[in-house]
């Protein structure tokens, strides 16, 4: 007779919350890459116009807290219930990037904008 996981007193990894997490990887993923490459579509279309850029990277910051957060942090969450730590932090780690490249462009734009004005 063997010992299960349990019975050795290991963690079993939940397969309904790896499952589910699948889906939401996914989706973050998606909305992620649209996010990214609209922005850097617009931002090589309108490179003249500083204050282009900032309206174009102000919606996209707000995409980025009103859905890609959100849905980034659910879909972490569920890779840890599912002992899944890699791809939680991978997705943790592309949220913080896509986050600080929106805010530097907006404050790029701003800096290289009023270096312009003066």
């Amino acid at each position: 007779m063997t010992a299960t996981s349990e019975q050795l007193g290991a963690p079993s990894v939940s397969s309904s919350a790896v499952r589910l997490s699948w889906p939401l990887l996914l989706a973050t993923a998606g909305v992620g890459l649209l996010n990214a490459g609209s922005l850097s579509l617009g931002m090589a279309y309108l490179q003249i116009n500083a204050l282009a850029l900032v309206t174009l990277a102000v919606p996209h910051l707000l995409v980025q807290a009103g859905i890609l957060l959100p849905l980034s942090l659910l879909t972490a969450r569920k890779l840890l219930r599912g002992h899944q730590e890699g791809w939680a932090y991978l997705v943790l780690l592309l949220l913080a990037g896509a986050v600080l490249t929106n805010i530097g462009t907006i404050l790029g734009s701003w800096w290289s904008g009023s270096s312009l004005g003066s």
